[in-house]
């Protein structure tokens, strides 16, 4: 996969990440339907892998069926 369509991927995830939020403290969906809904929008399949979001830290894991190798924070700190 090319680097731009998967950076275009990413920000496609982090882009949905935000709406889901937005919806979730306007209480126009409740935790069960955000929590499904991003989990799905941060599921990025690449090359054999997938790339998955952790909400709570903001970091990028990488699972290739055996482990999780953590790529970098989402939003940087600060």
């Amino acid at each position: 996969m090319a680097g731009m369509e998967l950076l275009s991927q990413l920000k496609a995830a982090l882009e949905t990440y935000q709406r889901l939020l937005d919806d979730f403290a306007a209480h126009r969906i409740d935790f069960d339907s955000f929590r499904r809904q991003a989990f799905r929008a941060g599921l990025v399949m690449c090359d054999g892998s997938a790339l998955l979001l952790d909400l709570p830290s903001g970091t990028w894991y990488r699972y290739d069926g055996i482990r999780l190798y953590p790529q970098g924070r989402a939003v940087p700190e600060g």
